[in-house]
């Protein structure tokens, strides 16, 4: 399954959680190919004679994020043609995307249908739609900011200044379904993400290789310590919006266990270091 590096990993926590925006978009994606799996760092990059990288433009070489895979997805629009092989072949199976030609930051991994040997004389490419790029763990919203930003020279969005908790009854998907009512005194609760230029202290730690957790309690309710009647049904998944209400649905996960939520019940809380955001 394609997925993101360390460094755009890191960038998609730090614009959700941290309250930093994304860095410019790259004007063309400039795809490798690798003789192993590449990792999170573009590792094993190919060096067979006369290889390059092949720059693909986010003008109009990829298609606009579309639904497909359980998530969202862009893909190349043309056949991406690799330099001829010279005297000496190699065996790939895994393509990378970077945002240089040479050196530059490692962007994604897309894995091959199969692994190809490539001997002198081979002309290498990548057919249209060969470099489809699918996220999943990401809310439609969230994705399409992400896919845009690196594959359709689209400025990404402005990180939020605060992110809204929020409990579900059943997976919430890609749309942020099936939230708790306000029965009982729920509510979403705001967990700072740092303010540019206030001083503001962010609610989750700076991100490590992408992953990120909240470094305080985040309680979900306006009425105090306890419910003031039963909740509308038991959560089962947790997940964050951009909004207090309304807004932008952004990431969720499954509850490491389900919480039924009874009158005079002390209201749910996240403890520090339960919300562990990772990209699957």
């Amino acid at each position: 399954m394609a997925h993101f590096s360390n460094v755009v990993e890191t960038q998609i926590a730090n614009w959700m959680f941290r309250n930093t925006d994304m860095p410019t978009a790259p004007t063309s994606v400039y795809v490798s190919m690798h003789t192993a799996d590449p990792g999170d760092t573009g590792a094993s990059e190919t060096t067979y004679t006369s290889y390059a990288r092949v720059a693909v433009s986010t003008t109009a070489g990829w298609t606009a994020p579309a639904a497909g895979g359980g998530g969202r997805f862009s893909e190349n629009v043309a056949a991406v043609a690799f330099p001829t092989v010279g005297a000496t072949g190699a065996t790939v199976g895994w393509y990378g995307l970077w945002d240089a030609l040479t050196s530059g930051n490692y962007l994604g991994t897309i894995p091959m249908a199969a692994t190809r040997a490539l001997v002198t004389g081979d002309p290498p490419q990548a057919n249209a739609g060969d470099l489809d790029f699918t996220v999943t763990g990401l809310s439609t919203y969230l994705a399409d900011i992400v896919l845009k930003w690196m594959f359709r020279n689209t400025a990404a969005a402005g990180a939020p200044n605060d992110v809204f908790a929020a409990l579900f009854s059943a997976d919430p998907g890609l749309t942020g379904a099936n939230e708790l009512t306000s029965t009982g005194g729920y509510s979403r609760k705001g967990a700072t993400t740092g303010t540019a230029g206030s001083g503001a202290s962010s609610a989750f730690d700076a991100p490590t290789n992408g992953v990120t957790t909240n470094n305080a309690v985040i309680t979900l309710d306006t009425n105090g310590a306890t419910a003031s009647a039963n909740y509308s049904a038991t959560a089962t998944h947790g997940g964050f919006f951009d909004a207090i209400t309304a807004g932008n649905y952004l990431w969720g996960a499954a509850l490491a266990l389900a919480q039924t939520v009874l009158s005079a019940d002390p209201v749910p809380s996240f403890a520090a270091g339960d919300v562990d955001f990772q990209i699957s």
